[in-house]
């Protein structure tokens, strides 16, 4: 069982059988009955190869600058209402 991630999820959107989130070897393995394959998933632009993204570019890494920006703006909303 391996529980590296060989593709990273980037997309907005799903396929019907697949997990819309980062997929290890075993995830790959599990979905083969669906008829995609490591390359046919990278080409739908919904996963990457690890190694090609930059930081910036994991949802992960989205969301913790969203939320940054949000307590951000927080802090200036609560200095300008005092």
């Amino acid at each position: 069982m391996s529980d590296k991630v060989v593709l990273k999820y980037v997309g907005n959107g799903s396929l019907i059988e697949i997990p819309a989130r980062d997929l290890t070897e075993d995830d790959l393995e599990n979905v083969k009955w669906t008829g995609w394959n490591k390359e046919q998933l990278l080409e739908t632009g919904l996963y990457a190869l690890p190694e090609t993204l930059k930081k910036e570019e994991t949802l992960e890494n989205l969301y913790e600058e969203i939320s940054d920006r949000e307590i951000e703006h927080e802090k200036k909303t609560k200095k300008r209402g005092k």
